[in-house]
Order: C-alpha cells, then structure tokens, then sequence
C-alpha cells in the first residue's frame, strides 16, 4: 500500500490504480520511481544535464575513497567538490570536474575518485539521455552562471524526493516527516551544519539510524510540489508541523501582499488612463475653441460691420436733393 500510496503522489497512477502519462514516462527508466519523476521534471526546470548527471552518480557504488592511511588527505580531496548545500551538487561538481578533465583516470587516483564507478556513471548518463531524447523530450539546460540554475536543481530534486525530508529537533537530532523516525545526518555526509530542514537519498541503519547524501532543503517549496503531501491538518503534533504551519502562514501573508501591490497598481492604471482621457477632452476643447476663434477672427476681417456698411454709402434722401438743385 505504501508503494502505491507513494506512485500517486509522484503522479505515476490515478485514482484507479492506472498508469498516468507521467507513469508510462517513469516506466521506462530502469531507476527507482522517485528518479524517474526527478528526471522527466528537469525539462520543466531548464536543468537536464545536471540532473542526469546526479541520477547516474546516485546509480554507482561511492565515488570518493578514503584510505585509512590517508584520510586526511582524501578528505581535503573531497572538500576541492564541496558545495555548501550539500551532497547531490558535491557530486555534480565531481563529476563536471572528471568530465574537464577528459575522464582521467590518473586524475582520479589523484583525487582520491573512483574511477571505475566514474566510468559506470558515464555510461548510465548515456544511456538515459537516450531514453529521454526517445522520448521526445528536450535537453534543455541553463547556463551555470544563470542566478536560478542551483535553485532549480534543488526544487527538481525535491520533485522526486519530497516524501524523503527530515527536520531538525530542539535535541539536536532530526524527525523524519510523517514516519516520525530519529535520525542522524551520515558522518561521510558534506554538510558542515544543521539546516532545519534536509531531504535524503537513502535511510540506513546500523547502531544509529542516519540519512546518506542530504542537502538543505527551502520549506517554502514543499507547498509549490505536493500540497497533498503536506497538508498539516494530516500531520501529528510535532516540531515539524508547527514549523510548517508557520511557513504557510508566510507564504498566505506574502500572497496577501501580493495581491494587494496588484490590485493597487491596477487601480494606479485606472486613475492614470481616466486622467489622460480628461487631458484629453480638456486638449480636444481648447483645441476646438481656438479653431472657433481663428474662424471668428478670419470673418472680423472679411466683412465690415453694419457701421462700416452703413457709412460706405450716401443716404438716399440727400441724392435727391442734388437732383432737385439742377
């Protein structure tokens, strides 16, 4: 149940049980159906090689070796990848890294990397962009400079992994989401903090429970993803769900607001095109008026006044009298 539970979040199978569009999609890809769904919402997102990049280095045994005798050394080697966001982009970064460097293998053995497992991630990098393009889609990718590319790799990870996020507890340890397990942030782990929250790759458990490759994870985005998923009236009592429910209540207040700055810069249009409307009636009278006058003046010009008319001539009453005098 709790397979089928978690292919209708990822949108792999409606409510009947029966494959969506998406699904027939993930099936596919020999990968996990959290990958899959990770890999075919990169288009969306303008990050498809960095994804397919990370999915193949998912799909390999460890890449970075730390030999006893050198682990300080190795270590340090690790630390040249280092993203501060943690492991996903720690690996894109090595593998960028091995690629600029013609996939060398003295280049590995020089940076404590696993060159076989490097090969092997190429291959599988391949062969499922193989896949995809087969599929139609487009291998879009934004530039790395771009403002928005890591962000939008990270809510492309969140796509597929959003039901593998853990929150930090005042103990000091974190609570997965909806399992309610404790658990540790893995040693090997690049993280040299504690987000409040962080989503994995893959649950281990040995004498402790820890997560392997985490990064830190913005809450704003879970609302964006699966509302379904996180829906706080669904959640028990915890650190997590007031958490929650104070970033909705953020983004409410930041929608609010939104709307608002609209609706005032709407209403800000309206008064300014009624202004100019009148500007306009106010030009288009003035106008009128001053050709009214030109007219009037251009008459005053052409035709005397009944004085002048009056005056232009002799009245008849004194031609007569000239008559007579003859």
């Amino acid at each position: 149940m709790r397979a089928l539970e978690a292919l209708s979040y990822l949108g792999a199978i409606d409510e009947e049980g029966g494959l969506t569009q998406m699904g027939d999609y993930m099936a596919e890809y020999p990968l996990e159906p959290h990958q899959a769904k990770m890999l075919l919402v990169a288009e969306k997102y303008s990050v498809v090689d960095p994804i397919l990049s990370i999915i193949a280095m998912l799909s390999v045994p460890t890449v970075f070796i730390r030999p006893r005798e050198r682990a300080k050394q190795a270590d340090a080697a690790k630390g040249r990848f280092a993203h501060a966001n943690g492991d996903y982009l720690t690996y894109l970064n090595c593998y960028y890294a091995y690629k600029r460097n013609k996939s060398s293998s003295k280049w590995c053995f020089s940076n404590f990397v696993n060159f076989k497992a490097m090969k092997a991630a190429d291959s599988i990098k391949h062969q499922l962009e193989e896949i995809y393009k087969r599929q139609g889609h487009e291998l879009n990718t934004l530039e790395s400079t771009d403002k928005e590319y890591c962000a939008n790799i990270e809510k492309c990870i969140l796509e597929g992994y959003f039901m593998q996020v853990a929150h930090l507890q005042k103990a000091g340890h974190y609570l997965t989401l909806r399992d309610n397990q404790v658990v540790l942030i893995h040693p090997s782990s690049i993280l040299g903090y504690k987000p409040e929250w962080v989503l994995y790759n893959e649950y281990v458990l040995t004498k402790r429970n820890y997560i392997r490759t985490v990064m830190e994870v913005n809450p704003e985005w879970f609302f964006e993803i699966s509302k379904d998923y996180f829906n706080v009236s669904e959640l028990v009592e915890s650190e997590a769900k007031r958490s929650l429910i104070r970033v909705q209540k953020s983004l409410e207040a930041k929608t609010a607001g939104k709307e608002k700055a609209a609706k005032e810069k709407a209403i800000d249009n309206k008064s300014s095109k009624t202004q100019g409307v009148k500007n306009c009636t106010a030009k288009s009278k003035g106008a009128q008026a001053n050709k009214t006058a030109v007219k009037s003046n251009c008459l005053l010009y052409t035709s005397p006044s009944p004085r002048d008319l009056s005056t232009s001539r002799m009245p008849s009453s004194a031609c007569k009298k000239k008559k007579k005098k003859k």
